[in-house]
């Protein structure tokens, strides 16, 4: 509960998009410029993830968020 690890899969959620969300695979996350096994709720990340077929690489910006797959439903579904 309120932690990322690698090879998580999440969904992410733009905000800025219209409250799209895209499924993804995390594949790496860093904090302050250093690998991270995992990261916790209010933690300032970057993560690299397995492309989303949907998601085009400007649809991510700042401020999007990412949450389990099981938390985000409807009316955000996409």
């Amino acid at each position: 509960s309120g932690v990322v690890r690698t090879n998580d899969k999440v969904r992410l959620l733009q905000v800025e998009d219209t409250y799209k969300n895209y499924n993804l695979t995390i594949s790496q996350i860093e904090m302050h410029r250093k690998v991270v096994d995992y990261a916790e709720a209010g933690d300032n990340v970057g993560f690299m993830y397995v492309e989303s077929p949907k998601l085009d690489k400007s649809a991510i910006g700042r401020g999007a968020a990412i949450f389990s797959p099981r938390i985000l439903r409807s009316p955000l579904r996409s």
